[in-house]
């Protein structure tokens, strides 16, 4: 395998094509690998030691991609800022079930400097070929656990899907809904899909979010800072293709939640939820699920609902389908894997 690895700007500019073949073919054009998402995320939250790597065939047909940056001296990890659900690599099935070993240690070397460890967090098993080839592979990755995330089935009707709802969750909303309906003349879902109404629905979602608890930690959205900016222009990338959807909970001429998806390919992606905490009495947050769903199941092209979280059990009783999220290291050697497994039990007893 000949591989290839250039600072992410020259990589988007030269491989764009690559990518977006990769993804198509094996990745089924997940709207979270896409570059309508991956090229602002690596635009705002990127530095000049983030590189682009792909390895290919002998003639030049590709198999794997994707986007690394140093962590420390001799180890690397995929780029993965917060704003990324999932991890952003992407290879050929049949050919990593092959070679998986090949795949690995060529991956190592091709990085700019020495590496003795490649880390990738967030790594979605139905999106990633790496699990498969544990058993070849399992002297060099190590696996850890990270979430468990959920997803719901959008091919039913939305009946069916809130018949199978236990009775308490049916009652609970049936109850906000009465107690929204006495105090308010009005409930409304907004959807805001148009590419120029975009940045003013990521604005007021970051008019409310800087009102809550997000804010006070730093990281609430705003149109002024770097968060703000990178919603604002990925989901207009989105927009164009009509793959962008912001909803708004409006109650009586307020917003009351709000919530922002990219969908394509039959996936729609929930990005981020807020709600307005002054009206936490009327539970928002929940309200603008249920009443988005309805739309979302009324949608022929959506198939499936992704929510990449990591999900409590009140949240596991609204979904259909769940699926552990895990985290992977890649080692060069099985001995350098297990002197670092060792050095991370001496230290952990040490400091226990």
């Amino acid at each position: 395998m000949l591989w290839i690895c250039k600072p992410f700007q020259e990589f988007l500019h030269q491989h764009a094509n690559e990518w977006e073949y990769l993804n198509s073919t094996f990745c089924n054009s997940h709207p979270l690998l896409d570059l309508k998402f991956i090229t602002p995320l690596l635009e705002y939250f990127g530095h000049n030691k983030v590189y682009g790597l792909m390895g290919t065939t002998n003639d030049g047909q590709p198999v794997i991609a994707c986007f690394a940056e140093p962590s420390g001296y001799g180890r690397w990890r995929l780029f993965m800022p917060s704003q990324a659900a999932i991890c952003p690599i992407i290879s050929d099935t049949e050919t990593f079930a092959h070679s998986g070993v090949q795949c690995i240690k060529g991956l190592l070397q091709a990085l700019p400097s020495r590496a003795w460890m490649l880390g990738l967090e967030k790594v979605d098993p139905m999106y990633s070929n790496f699990l498969a080839t544990q058993p070849q592979c399992s002297k060099l990755i190590e696996t850890l656990p990270c979430s468990i995330t959920t997803s719901i089935n959008a091919e039913t009707s939305f009946d069916i899907y809130w018949n199978n709802r236990s009775r308490k969750i049916r009652k609970s909303v049936n109850s906000i809904m009465n107690r929204i309906a006495s105090e308010y003349d009005s409930c409304e879902l907004k959807e805001i899909r148009v590419r120029d109404a975009i940045v003013d629905a990521v604005r007021d979602y970051g008019d409310i979010e800087s009102l809550g608890w997000k804010a006070s930690i730093g990281t609430a959205i705003h149109l002024n800072n770097v968060q703000g900016e990178f919603y604002s222009e990925m989901m207009r990338n989105f927009a164009e293709e009509g793959g962008a959807c912001a909803y708004q909970l409006i109650l009586g001429n307020k917003i009351a939640a709000s919530l922002l998806t990219v969908q394509q390919n039959g996936m729609l992606v929930v990005l981020k939820t807020t709600y307005d905490e002054s009206l936490a009495k009327f539970s928002p947050g929940r309200i603008i699920d249920y009443l988005s769903l309805q739309s979302q199941f009324s949608d022929q092209k959506i198939r499936v609902i992704e929510n990449y979280t990591n999900a409590s059990e009140n949240e596991i009783r609204w979904v259909t389908d769940t699926r552990s999220i895990v985290n992977l290291n890649f080692y060069p050697s099985w001995s350098i894997k297990l002197l670092t497994s060792m050095y991370h039990r001496i230290h952990a007893q040490f400091w226990r």
